[in-house]
């Protein structure tokens, strides 16, 4: 690497990895590490390169060492427990720096890592404030985010993830635990779930007249929607315990509604500066009740979009400008080391994709999540005829001669035979019937990346 080069988030991580001991897992978001002097810090996996330190004199160190938000003793912050405890555990002071080069962050590991290093020193107060801090840093969770990606890109799972991590579980579980702490947070009501699709639209997000038969008579009385539910859940459980508990609002496939025409004006109120109790607050009078009402500023809205039945660019602008969009695409490193019968699961799949994007696009592209669960031959047999096959002839409309390059096709999942014309018909360009075979053999696997 050239010292002075702009790091990139795979270098800085491996530089670390180099040099000291991880704590936890490595996950998506943030890594761990503990000195041989027994400090820790935590290498934030998103956007910039950014590493949650203990507080110190950081700009006498090396240029390149930036203050990005400096944290006092008790001020919330994203959670990292499992990879740096003791910058979490109590909620100390600690300092998030940006590092931009490859000699800064030695510099930085260097000073870190000896014992008699002065950047440690806590500084005096809070009023000897160094730079302007920025309160949207990358690990802390969005008020309204997308997950956009190809299917099979862990969209469900990461939604999941972050939904517990909002609500102030720990989002580095295993995924059985994950899911059992998700549950429970949604029995508890902090976690609502609703899916968008063609029909769905305001009456039934926010709320409508429902229609009710009492003693023979037809009458009509609103009732509220899962947003408004979801919003009055988030209310009363701010003022009744007078906590700040965080509600998690899910919508899944959001790209599949109308996004107009389910959330009318309230598009609006989602804005953060917009909620209740926010400097710009807005309220408006619902249509139906004619309540007054507003979104409380504890609630998060978590949406999901699949690329390959939209793409974000044909998204209503209103929903862009209020959305943060974050994508998913296929993780080959959480298929590598993975072998079936001498197949290499993330080599097929990564050459699988770079033929898809070059005779469709990148929005088209198979998730590694398909493989994750693949065993044996047997397993990966099943998910390519009842998954990626399929999905391949949805995405090139029935042309087998586009599925069969991207398989790199030579009779080792579909028999091909020439047709001849049929009786009354006069013979035109050559044609082939498809028809896939009973098995596939490891070959045919290992022959689309070989």
């Amino acid at each position: 690497m050239i010292l002075d080069q702009k790091l990139t988030q795979a270098e800085a991580l491996a530089f670390l990895q180099s040099r000291f001991k991880p704590i936890g897992n490595l996950v998506e978001y943030v890594a761990g590490f503990e000195t041989t002097n027994g400090r820790q810090f935590a290498l934030l996996r998103r956007g910039e390169i950014a590493i949650i330190a203990e507080p110190g004199n950081w700009s006498s160190i090396a240029s390149g060492i930036d203050l990005h938000k400096r944290y006092e003793q008790g001020e919330s912050r994203a959670h990292f427990r499992a990879q740096a405890p003791r910058l979490y555990d109590g909620l100390p002071p600690i300092d998030k720096l940006s590092i931009s080069t490859v000699s800064a962050l030695s510099a930085f590991c260097d000073a870190y890592g000896d014992l008699k290093a002065a950047p440690v020193e806590l500084l005096p107060t809070k009023s000897a404030q160094t730079p302007q801090t920025i309160n949207n840093n990358e690990c802390e969770p969005c008020m309204n985010t997308i997950l956009y990606g190809p299917p099979g890109t862990g969209k469900t799972f990461k939604t999941a993830q972050l939904a517990v991590e909002i609500c102030g579980g720990d989002g580095n579980l295993p995924r059985k635990e994950l899911m059992e702490s998700y549950k429970k947070f949604l029995e508890d009501g902090r976690i609502s779930f609703v899916t968008f699709h063609q029909s769905y639209g305001y009456e039934d997000f926010v709320e409508g007249l429902r229609p009710e038969l009492k003693d023979g008579l037809l009458s009509y009385s609103v009732r509220p929607g899962i947003f408004r539910a979801a919003c009055k859940a988030a209310e009363e459980n701010k003022a009744a315990e007078k906590s700040t508990d965080k509600h998690v609002l899910i919508i899944d496939e959001i790209n599949r509604a109308n996004i107009s025409k389910v959330f009318g004006e309230l598009i609006t109120l989602l804005e953060p500066d917009k909620r209740a109790g926010e400097t710009n607050a807005i309220t408006v009078k619902l249509p139906y009740s004619m309540d007054s009402f507003s979104v409380p500023s504890n609630l998060y809205v978590i949406g999901t979009m699949n690329t390959a039945d939209r793409s974000i660019a044909l998204l209503d602008t209103a929903l862009r400008r209020r959305f943060d969009f974050e994508e998913l695409q296929p993780d080959y490193a959480v298929l590598s080391g993975m072998l079936v019968d001498g197949i290499k699961l993330g080599e097929m799949l990564r050459v699988m994709n770079d033929r898809i994007e070059y005779l469709y696009d990148r929005d088209h592209t198979i998730g590694h999540a398909y493989f994750i669960d693949v065993k044996d031959l047997a397993d990966l047999e099943k998910i390519f005829k009842r998954k990626v096959i399929p999905l391949l002839q949805e995405y090139f409309y029935e042309d087998f001669a586009k599925v069969c390059s991207v398989l790199n096709e030579d009779e080792g999942f579909f028999i091909k035979e020439e047709l001849s014309a049929p009786k009354g018909l006069d013979g035109g360009d050559q044609k082939f019937r498809y028809t896939m075979k009973k098995e596939f053999l490891a070959e045919a696997y290992r022959k689309i990346y070989e």
